[in-house]
């Protein structure tokens, strides 16, 4: 089964724009040419593709994919390097929000600053229309 760059990434579920550059940045491997030039993607590309969509999915970032590899020769492995790596962002995150609380509540300590801190806007004096200040030049005032 050979298919072209937009084949691929209908059946992955992903632009072309996409296949392109993961070509580009070395996470996909170049296909066959045919002897016009078009590329015969194979079903090995089309595996590696859909790994590639489900760890970007999932929040995994590029460099540590292209670190991953294909895992064609431990699929397993992979799985459970990403899992351990996926466990110790969320550790990390709970470890964050047990420190600096939910960030869906309003910081309690902010809210008691800006009421200590509010004040009022000091009044202003009505604008001098510079008619009133001829007037006061003439009457020898400063206006």
């Amino acid at each position: 089964m050979a298919w072209s760059t937009r084949e691929l990434a209908e059946r992955a579920g992903t632009p072309v724009k996409s296949v392109r550059y993961y070509h580009q940045v070395g996470l996909l491997d170049e296909p066959q040419r045919l002897t016009n030039g078009y590329k015969q993607y194979e079903v090995r590309h089309l595996v590696r593709l859909l790994q590639i969509t489900r760890l970007t999915d999932l929040g995994v970032p590029l460099a540590q994919i292209e670190s991953i590899g294909s895992s064609v020769d431990d699929p397993a492995g992979a799985l459970r390097t990403i899992d351990a790596e996926l466990a110790a962002t969320i550790e990390r995150l709970q470890r964050i929000r047990r420190v600096g609380g939910d960030p869906r509540e309003p910081d309690q300590r902010l809210l008691a600053c800006r009421v200590r801190r509010s004040w009022t806007r000091p009044q202003r004096s009505r604008p001098v229309a510079s008619a009133d200040l001829v007037e006061g030049v003439r009457r020898g005032g400063d206006g």
